[in-house]
């Protein structure tokens, strides 16, 4: 898990990273290799939206940092603090 200072950091460290390796990104929350898991609104910018939770289906699991059947590799954080 990763835990970032800002939304702005992690979604800019989530670029970078698939940028790297694309076969880790998946626009459905339940596959993918990483994800990022932050709160948001509509007046977000636009390359936030996918990121930004949409209720529980996007906090499963969230109070461990990765359950158990998750096929997550690296879960980005923000707003937790």
């Amino acid at each position: 898990m990763i835990v970032c200072m800002s939304r702005r950091i992690c979604v800019a460290l989530y670029t970078a990273i698939v940028k790297l390796r694309p076969d880790w990104h998946s626009d459905d929350d339940k596959t993918g290799a990483i994800k990022i898991v932050m709160t948001g609104s509509a007046a977000d910018p636009q390359g936030w939206q996918p990121h930004i939770g949409k209720g529980p289906p996007r906090q499963t699991g969230e109070e461990s940092g990765r359950p158990a059947e998750s096929r997550h590799r690296v879960r980005y954080v923000a707003d937790r603090l």
